[in-house]
């Protein structure tokens, strides 16, 4: 790619999207480290075999399909959106009001609804790697950066506390879906 570094665009589409599949399709295995920093999805040699390729898209195509499983529709205050777990970071209530903010960094606002926290976010609750880490807040752990002994702090920064008395259930949780994540 004449005068663009595949690696400093690969590290700019990470900043934009966290779960983007980056794959590199080189012939110089000088750059293989520093795909590894911007967690390509692989990184492969010309001349391209077919048995290399495939896999990759398979698992890429895998985990594009996993985001969009358990989509439910969000009625909000500027209309109705299909949400994806997979690109939910945290959901936040207060008053009867919730607070859906997601990857790309947009926020959707419910408005006041009747039902309780457990009617509105149901679909959530069956979702690996959501929990419940206080009355008000239901967190996607793959978004997770730190847990301290304040609570979650999230991918955009914010900070979610964490019930007492949850706090160990919450690091055990997390470790177990991090362990999980990586296998």
């Amino acid at each position: 790619m004449p005068g663009v570094d595949g690696i400093e665009l690969g590290r700019e589409i990470r900043r934009q999207d966290e779960k983007a599949g980056i794959i590199y399709l080189t012939n110089s295995m000088d750059y293989a480290v520093e795909a590894y920093r911007v967690r390509a999805a692989d990184y492969l040699l010309k001349p391209l075999k077919e048995e290399d390729l495939f896999p990759t898209l398979d698992r890429e195509l895998a985990e594009r399909r996993r985001e969009c499983q358990g989509a439910f529709p969000l009625k909000h205050t500027r209309g109705i959106t299909v949400i994806y777990p997979g690109r939910l970071m945290y959901v936040r209530a207060h008053n009867r009001s919730y607070r859906f903010c997601l990857a790309d960094g947009s926020v959707l606002e419910s408005g006041m609804r009747r039902e309780s926290f457990e009617e509105v976010l149901a679909p959530l609750f069956r979702e690996e790697g959501f929990v419940r880490c206080s009355a008000s807040a239901l967190v996607n752990l793959s978004y997770v950066v730190n847990l301290s002994k304040d609570g979650f702090v999230m991918q955009d920064g914010a900070k979610l506390p964490v019930s007492r008395g949850k706090h160990n259930e919450m690091k055990r949780r997390l470790m177990d879906y991090l362990l999980h994540e990586r296998q």
